[in-house]
């Protein structure tokens, strides 16, 4: 990962923990996030950290807990990375069925 690790682990633990924020002051003015291939409702391209910022909101208020987990990162251009991730999250309707059930604690 050379010298992104702080930065893709920022982002990473910013899903996981709901806060973007450490992120914001590693990622360039024109970051680009290509969620093409997501199979959520969230799937396109966001360009600059206001788009970003939106799509992780809104892809953030769906989910009780969100665990974003890097599984390869590969530099594919100048300042360009290729983050390969597995996203587990659990469905605040579900953790509220289960609460009420005594399934979680």
């Amino acid at each position: 990962m050379g010298g992104y690790d702080a930065m893709i682990r920022a982002v990473a633990e910013g899903f996981t923990e709901h806060d973007l924020s450490r992120a914001r002051a590693l990622m360039h003015d024109d970051v680009v996030f290509d969620w093409t291939r997501s199979m959520s409702d969230n799937r396109g391209v966001y360009r600059g950290y206001e788009a970003i910022q939106k799509l992780f909101q809104d892809f953030i208020e769906a989910w009780e807990h969100v665990n974003w987990q890097v599984v390869d990162v590969e530099e594919v251009g100048p300042d360009r990375l290729l983050v390969a991730r597995v996203t587990l999250f659990q469905d605040r309707r579900d953790a509220e069925a289960a609460l009420a059930d005594g399934d979680l604690d």
